[in-house]
């Protein structure tokens, strides 16, 4: 019932946050199963970001590196992301360990609050291990360092209107196409001029 309420909260709310703040630096907590840690996150490009994480077990500490692009689902404040990476660390009883990692999760901006909660699933190949593969999922709660300055917002709402105006035009031009035939309306004139 619990799990119901909240599904249905996160969905209504993001569809009612108008101004989602878009953020370039978030840091916060992570928590696992078996694990915890600290989360660090820096945007690169406009859906792009990087991640770096620590986290650490009873057996273990280990620090990630990883790569996620950000695909919006209900507007700006609800993103599903898809990512990968490498990881090194240090086993108890074993030494170094290393592999390369995948990630996939949504993660959600609370609305009027400075604070991204995400939920992932991680699984990690190992190269040196005493297990070759780690399947993790964890529950990140992070609180944005920088937004974006009003001038970054200013120039991303002007790069969607131009695409807007674009999708436009070639709508236009093709509905124009339509209703004349592939030729040019003047050559199409020239042509009924010849047949009669």
């Amino acid at each position: 019932m619990r799990i119901n309420f909240f599904m249905t909260f996160l969905l209504v709310s993001s569809f009612f946050e108008l101004q989602a703040q878009r953020y370039s630096t978030a840091a916060g907590l992570r928590f696992g199963a078996d694990q915890y840690g600290l989360s660090v996150r820096q945007r690169f490009l406009p859906n792009t970001n990087a991640e770096g994480l620590f986290t650490l077990n009873q057996r273990e500490y280990r620090g990630t590196l990883l790569v996620a692009h950000h695909f919006p689902i209900f507007g700006r404040g609800f993103n599903f992301y898809l990512g990968g990476g490498g990881h090194y660390g240090e086993l108890k009883d074993f030494g170094a360990t290393y592999g390369v990692d995948a990630q996939m999760g949504v993660e959600w901006k609370v609305p009027a609050t400075p604070i991204i909660v995400s939920a992932e699933v991680k699984p990690a190949y190992h190269i040196q291990h005493e297990n070759w593969f780690d399947l993790q999922g964890a529950i990140s709660v992070h609180y944005i360092i920088l937004k974006d300055t009003r001038a970054q917002r200013k120039k991303a709402r002007a790069k969607r209107k131009r695409k807007k105006e674009r999708a436009k035009r070639k709508k236009e031009r093709l509905e124009r196409r339509d209703q004349y035939g592939r030729l040019h309306p003047i050559k199409e004139f020239f042509k009924k001029d010849r047949e009669q």
